[in-house]
């Protein structure tokens, strides 16, 4: 398989992109990232959202896990959190 090339207009291909990507969308706090990889728990580290889900039904990075603000295992524990953040 080769690579031929891809959209530079859309900032998912470089360092920080996905934080890029989420502040260029303007959206209402406050916002909450579900992910399990390090480009996601990027939003949390360089981005201003209000907290960091670390969905591990597929996957479990430790790495990605120690610095979440919460661990999700399943979708229904995604929307717990949300429902427990609602009501805080």
């Amino acid at each position: 398989m080769y690579l031929i090339g891809f959209d530079k207009s859309i900032p998912l291909w470089k360092a920080r992109g996905k934080v890029e990507l989420i502040e260029s969308l303007s959206l209402e706090n406050p916002i909450y990232m579900v992910g399990d990889g390090y480009t996601d728990l990027e939003v949390k580290l360089y981005g201003s959202i209000k907290g960091f889900m670390a969905y591990t039904e597929t996957v479990s990075r430790e790495a990605v896990i120690s610095q979440a603000d919460y661990v999700c295992s399943d979708f229904k524990e995604v929307l717990n959190v949300i429902e427990n953040e609602k009501r805080a």
